[in-house]
């Protein structure tokens, strides 16, 4: 049995692609390209902010069509790990503006 730790980051970055969930039919995974990565206060943080891979992110379609996300947009968001996915916490998205 696989005990499931309560858990959020906070994540700002760089969508950097967007492709079909294999076998998630309604999720969309997002590449981000992490810029900052951010304990919650009261959640363990399971992401590796040292780590300098692109995160891979579960959103819902509806989520993505809510917020009109694609590539080359900078966000901010919670996400949440669940064994080895990654998923927005769809209420805590904020589209960052384009630094120049």
């Amino acid at each position: 049995m696989v005990q499931i730790i309560p858990n959020h980051s906070k994540v700002e970055g760089k969508i950097i692609s967007v492709k079909q969930s294999p076998d998630l039919s309604n999720f969309r995974i997002f590449e981000i390209v992490p810029t900052k990565i951010e304990p919650v206060a009261g959640s363990a943080n399971l992401l590796d902010k040292s780590s300098p891979e692109n995160l891979h992110v579960h959103f819902a379609k509806e989520v993505q069509d809510e917020y009109r996300l694609k590539k080359g947009m900078p966000v901010s968001f919670l996400a949440r790990k669940a064994l080895d996915k990654l998923f927005v916490i769809p209420d805590s998205i904020d589209i960052l503006p384009i630094k120049k």
